[in-house]
């Protein structure tokens, strides 16, 4: 779909914009993620603390807070009756986890996949098409223009890799991704 919005000679070019969601803030995560544990009866003790490891789990991106919420529901047992931060550490280190995240790796094309290690590296502060562009060189491949590390990094961005941080900013989708994808 990407290509067809941004690349001449489709249909589709110049119709369609896509929209780049921003991670959510701890606040919102916090809605997401604890609202309905809440209302289910949880008492979260120490909600600050526990938000700030579920941002470094999740990296505030929805779809990895719901997958994380749901492993979690399903390993408290039915006398619990709080959300403890052990409870998020084990759900979060768990290796289905893992293999969840793993699976964003395995999503990015295999050309792209030793830059997509490379910036890795970078995996808890912002960079730009620059970085990406610096990324192809230290993985011996031709460089792109500035333009062409922009679509590959809305390219990674699509593949769950990275996310978008603000205006041509992006980082690694979740900052505990490098401890599930070996670095080389």
């Amino acid at each position: 779909m990407y290509e067809h919005i941004y690349h001449c000679g489709s249909a589709l070019s110049s119709r369609l914009e896509l929209v780049r969601p921003k991670p959510l803030s701890q606040e919102e995560s916090a809605c997401l993620f604890l609202d309905p544990f809440r209302d289910l009866g949880f008492t979260v003790p120490e909600p600050n603390r526990l938000m700030e490891v579920l941002l470094d789990l999740t990296g505030g991106l929805p779809q990895h807070l719901q997958y994380l919420g749901m492993r979690l529901a399903e390993s408290l047992t039915p006398e619990a009756d709080d959300i403890s931060l052990d409870d998020i550490v084990v759900a979060g280190k768990d290796l289905e986890y893992a293999h969840y995240l793993r699976a964003a790796f395995r999503n990015v094309d295999a050309s792209l996949q030793p830059v997509a290690l490379r910036l890795l590296r970078m995996a808890r502060t912002p960079f730009d098409a620059t970085t990406i562009k610096s990324a192809f060189r230290e993985a011996n491949l031709a460089e792109p223009s500035l333009i062409a590390a922009a679509d590959v990094g809305d390219t990674l961005v699509i593949a769950n890799f990275l996310s978008w941080v603000g205006r041509g900013s992006y980082r690694v989708a979740c900052p505990v991704m490098a401890d599930c994808v070996q670095v080389g």
